[in-house]
């Protein structure tokens, strides 16, 4: 494992016409390695709309259902995870989500 992700917690919210606004509530900094999708992963999630980027291997303790992961300064959305059975690892299949603001709250 060597790069850091930031699993956020957060509030979904509508705007005055129904838009959807994301704001993030709390920060979880992890260690995780990170790796493209594969071919195989990108197509079965390309043909259901969903534009999937990264995969993110960490320890199954660091995740407590987050929907959202920042990663080099961009927001994705974790759409899958997959348990391993042989190791303590969880992988988080994330993607670029269009037409959703993400509000990033002062500390």
């Amino acid at each position: 494992m060597d790069d850091e992700i930031i699993l956020l917690e957060t509030k979904t919210d509508q705007d005055d016409i129904g838009n959807t606004i994301i704001t993030e509530t709390i920060k979880h900094p992890v260690i995780c390695k990170v790796q493209s999708v594969d071919r195989q992963e990108f197509f079965k999630a390309g043909q259901v709309g969903m534009n999937p980027k990264y995969r993110f291997d960490t320890d199954k303790v660091n995740y407590n259902g987050e929907e959202l992961v920042k990663y080099k300064d961009k927001v994705y959305g974790i759409y899958r995870t997959y348990e391993r059975t042989d190791s303590d690892t969880i992988e988080l299949y994330a993607e670029e989500k269009a037409g959703v603001t993400y509000v990033e709250q002062d500390d």
